[in-house]
């Protein structure tokens, strides 16, 4: 910002006995600026359209590849694939709370399996699930599904893929009532099935992304 401020556009670079040992520019600053976590959350924030998230979505690759040639553990790089991610979903609940209008407060949206576990990757793909109040009206059952259905798809629009086996909350086994999750997991704990296995080693990764935190308990 000063570079910018007072029209500096090279900087010498000394070492500890103050000798020249190289030049910095402000296109090298303003690159370095591009691959930063933090200069993408940023932008991601301030995304007005679709289109510009799928711009920062694509971009990600980029981010990661140029973390990891500069030295970035496993740990490190699923932890910021997991912030940059939360933040595009986030976007995206906003894109379509303006276009549904906001849903009944008394339900959660959360996030199962890898993205769970803030261990994703860039091949990550959709584990999601909905768990609402037992008292709402068939008509906040419908918005709700209209919300799950319609923030899905934007996901996938955006080029994150969806679930091979379903695990998601547009899909109406993945969305579900406090009672009716209760009963579930009960099926699920007390006849060790593969299929039972499988559905509640993913759910109990569960991380609340929107919504009411209370009702995953």
């Amino acid at each position: 910002m000063t570079m910018m401020q007072k029209d500096v556009r090279r900087l010498a670079v000394t070492d500890a006995d103050g000798r020249i040992v190289g030049i910095l520019s402000n296109r090298e600053i303003l690159a370095a600026q591009e691959n930063s976590p933090m200069f993408m959350l940023r932008q991601i924030a301030q995304a007005q359209d679709m289109e510009a998230i799928i711009d920062k979505h694509k971009q990600m690759p980029g981010l990661i590849r140029s973390l990891i040639t500069n030295g970035a553990n496993a740990q490190n790089v699923t932890r910021i694939i997991t912030t940059l991610s939360d933040a595009i979903l986030n976007k995206l609940m906003q894109f379509t709370i303006k276009e549904l209008g906001a849903p009944p407060a008394r339900f959660v949206f959360m996030l199962m399996g890898s993205e769970g576990r803030k261990e994703q990757t860039l091949k990550t793909d959709q584990d999601n699930a909905i768990i609402y109040a037992d008292n709402l009206s068939a008509e906040e059952i419908a918005d709700i599904e209209a919300f799950s259905v319609k923030l899905i798809d934007s996901l996938i629009e955006i080029g994150v893929p969806p679930c091979p086996g379903g695990i998601m909350a547009k899909n109406q086994f993945w969305r579900r009532s406090f009672s009716d999750w209760a009963k579930v997991l009960d099926t699920w704990l007390s006849n060790p099935l593969p299929e039972h296995i499988l559905n509640g080693s993913m759910f109990f990764d569960l991380r609340t992304i929107y919504g009411d935190p209370d009702l995953e308990k």
